[in-house]
């Protein structure tokens, strides 16, 4: 089976680690067979942070990136079959009456915002996030299926959730809904339970299991996903600093007893020694 190439852009100034992001969203390419994703290097300077803007429609979204397309360098041997294009702006749209959109799909072309997640709906990380987006995005897109989003609160990965808090309910379920199942096994062998696994974040793993995605992300990048949203300092919660202290704080006391044992035995022994010799 041969992978549909997925190019991932960051066109916004990234507010967030990119590279953790990177490794994150790569591992993807690992555990399932349908999608390739990749980062591709930008070929012209002026599509750096290319969506500065607070807030856009989507028709201006859409229409715009016509003058991205072009910019990028790929390495695929043909176009990618999809865009993912990650910005920090407000999404609105107009035309479906809608506001402060979490991403939107046109095509074979898919924006997600990262804003506001980490200040308001965190947790789950922004990396948990970006990810079921992803998924939910290619799904919509793709043409063998015919699946939109639903109004009603399922828990499933494509809810609409007009209340926004919703998308945390749906991402700790991880779950795909009777008519999103039905659809998906119609894909190809093994599209649904791929996506599902990959929906189930326990490919994740243990922070303290080595080589899991949880071990890697703090050993080579410093993020822990148990405590961190996934955005740099600055843009930090007041949660996420105070668990920081804790953590420090906690860490700091460990050491220090630790020492205080170690001298006490020490000590101990070295006295019980001396005692010895000296009678």
């Amino acid at each position: 089976m041969v992978k549909q190439p997925v190019s991932v852009l960051l066109l916004s100034e990234p507010d967030y680690d990119e590279f953790a992001l990177k490794y994150f969203l790569l591992y993807l390419n690992k555990i399932q067979d349908y999608y390739e994703f990749a980062f591709p290097e930008p070929r012209d300077e002026s599509i750096f942070n290319f969506y500065s803007q607070d807030t856009y429609d989507t028709e201006e979204l859409f229409s715009s990136f016509e003058q991205v397309r072009s910019k990028v360098g790929f390495d695929f041997g043909t176009a990618p079959v999809f865009f993912i294009v990650i910005i920090n702006s407000r999404i609105d749209s107009a035309k479906a009456n809608a506001s402060d959109l979490f991403w939107d799909t046109r095509g074979n072309t898919a924006f997600i915002t990262t804003r506001k997640w980490e200040g308001v709906f965190a947790p789950p990380s922004l990396f948990e996030y970006l990810m079921h987006c992803v998924i939910a995005c290619l799904v919509q897109m793709n043409k063998k299926i015919h699946l939109d989003s639903h109004v009603e609160v399922r828990g499933c990965y494509l809810d609409y959730t007009y209340y926004k808090e919703n998308d945390r309910v749906d991402i700790a379920l991880g779950y795909v809904c009777d008519r999103c199942k039905t659809a998906l096994s119609e894909v190809g062998p093994d599209y649904y339970s791929q996506l599902a696994h990959v929906l189930s974040r326990t490919w994740i793993g243990n922070i303290r299991d080595f080589g899991t995605v949880a071990f890697n992300l703090k050993n080579f990048f410093n993020f822990d996903i148990d405590k961190d949203s996934g955005f740099r300092e600055p843009e930090k919660t007041r949660r996420e600093k105070i668990i920081d202290w804790f953590y420090s704080v906690t860490n700091q006391a460990a050491t220090s007893l630790v020492l205080i044992i170690v001298g006490a035995v020490a000590g101990g022994i070295a006295g019980y020694v001396l005692k010895g010799i000296l009678g």
